[in-house]
């Protein structure tokens, strides 16, 4: 794909000499521009027990920024015949130290606070790549914190944890000014190549009518807001600011290996097996027959590898609108399969558009998202950094995102949900999670029985 083949001969003519390629910003990145401030964004504290290194971050970042297009991305509404984002040449990525270590540590822990709401609520320029920060702060001599920060329509939550996973490899390697940094050598694949795709999907016709037809008369899905009290051995919320709600659920390896099996005998995925659980879970929760659901999607899966390591908000969401009544599990598993094999034409229109041609203005507050990577723990694992605490501070998008991770080396599973504590209470979060695990033990106790809603409920 050759670079400017997306935007018309006029728009060309008037881009700076600085840019090296030029497309149209996403439909997804457009909604979330126009729908937030330039200071929203989401901000990672990484608790390191090492010896800072400013060369080898500087190095690091560089190269990072040198790699991937999005590091190097300006983003301009006006001035074009259509929102552009302008790929330059080279962007500087600037890197702040604070030495705290003369500081007691309630002297450290209060200046961070102040610094994180400080950080939270300053703008981007847009027009200024790249829309990232790096701050780091000393605590002490083998003990720092690697703060980077990103604008929410730079990267997805995949490309977050690969880019800092690079940027600490390479900063790794590099310690000490040794020459086994990372190469700069940019990826195969480039992020213009998901817009070109985002853009034959909304030319298509075929694609239109189909999500017009698929959603026609869809009855939009919310979470009820509702106090319940907490069940039994549901662990305590992680929650920051009362605006984002944190649960981590470990499964049972032996109901993960249960799981596994279940989906090999219906050859398919974890993926779907846990899908017909999500639907099974919402159809119980609201009491609805019929279930819409919002699925994360980005892409990488159907580049066999090709274009994994291209970052940027890749993240699309798709529509599984499931009819749930009378069907048992792998009823359910059936539908799921059958549902992805008709979205697979369609799935690269974006989700603002599906939404329109719904005639709906939100489809669902709730989002579904599957994932196989660890970045941070693979980081750990080939260097010698250890990681004493990791925390995201990332701005809720929706009312629940319910995700699904598998350990790729050991294929036990976990499961996250994360919450607007503005609208869900922490004890209703984890009384969530408690019917996630009463349906996954019924999936598993009965896979050809219906799992009824009391047995969800834990309600017999």
């Amino acid at each position: 794909m050759q670079p400017f083949s997306l935007i018309h001969a006029e728009d060309r003519a008037l881009l700076p000499r600085t840019a090296e390629d030029a497309y149209p910003v996403g439909a997804l990145q457009t909604d979330l521009f126009l729908r937030s401030t330039n200071a929203a964004g989401d901000l990672f504290m990484l608790h390191m027990n090492a010896a800072y290194d400013h060369g080898a971050l500087r190095t690091a970042v560089e190269h990072a920024v040198a790699r991937h297009d999005l590091l190097r991305t300006s983003f301009h509404f006006a001035g074009y015949s259509r929102p552009l984002q302008l790929v330059h040449r080279t962007a500087e990525a600037r890197t702040t130290v604070t030495d705290l270590r003369p500081y007691s540590r309630t002297e450290q822990q209060d200046y961070l606070a102040a610094w994180r709401e400080q950080e939270r609520g300053t703008p981007y320029d847009r027009e200024v790549p790249p829309l990232m920060r790096i701050a780091v702060h000393l605590l002490g001599d083998r003990e720092f914190l690697f703060c980077p920060a990103f604008h929410e329509a730079l990267l997805d939550s995949w490309s977050e944890s690969s880019l800092i996973t690079e940027i600490l490899a390479d900063y790794w390697a590099g310690q000490g000014g040794s020459p086994r940094s990372r190469s700069t050598a940019r990826p195969a694949h480039r992020f213009a190549e998901c817009i070109a795709r985002e853009e034959a999907a909304l030319g298509d016709p075929v694609v239109t009518e189909f999500w017009s037809a698929e959603l026609a008369g869809v009855e939009p899905l919310f979470l009820p807001v509702a106090d319940r009290g907490l069940s039994d051995g549901c662990q305590a919320c992680d929650s920051d600011a009362a605006t984002a709600g944190f649960l981590g659920i470990d499964l049972d390896p032996a109901l993960c290996a249960e799981l596994a099996a279940l989906a090999r005998h219906h050859g398919t995925g974890l993926r779907q097996v846990l899908l017909a659980v999500h639907a099974r879970v919402l159809a119980s929760l609201i009491g609805r027959e019929e279930v819409v659901l919002a699925v994360e999607s980005d892409g990488r899966s159907e580049d066999g590898g090709a274009g994994t390591d291209v970052i940027g908000v890749r993240l699309d969401m798709l529509f599984y609108r499931l009819r749930t009544a009378d069907a048992d599990w792998a009823g359910m598993i059936r539908a799921v399969l059958d549902k992805e094999h008709e979205l697979r034409a369609v799935q690269h229109c974006p989700y603002p558009e599906v939404q329109r041609l719904a005639g709906a203005g939100e489809l669902t507050d709730i989002a579904f998202g599957w994932s196989q990577f660890r970045s941070f723990e693979e980081l750990l694992a080939v260097t010698d950094v250890e990681s004493l605490d990791a925390k995201a501070h990332l701005r809720p998008d929706v009312t629940l995102r319910v995700s699904f991770t598998e350990d790729c080396f050991t294929g036990l599973l976990s499961l996250d949900l994360e919450a607007d504590l503005r609208t869900v209470g922490e004890e209703q979060l984890c009384a969530i999670g408690e019917m996630y695990r009463n349906a996954i033990a019924c999936l598993v106790a009965d896979a050809r029985g219906v799992g009824a809603r009391d047995d969800v409920l834990g309600e017999r």
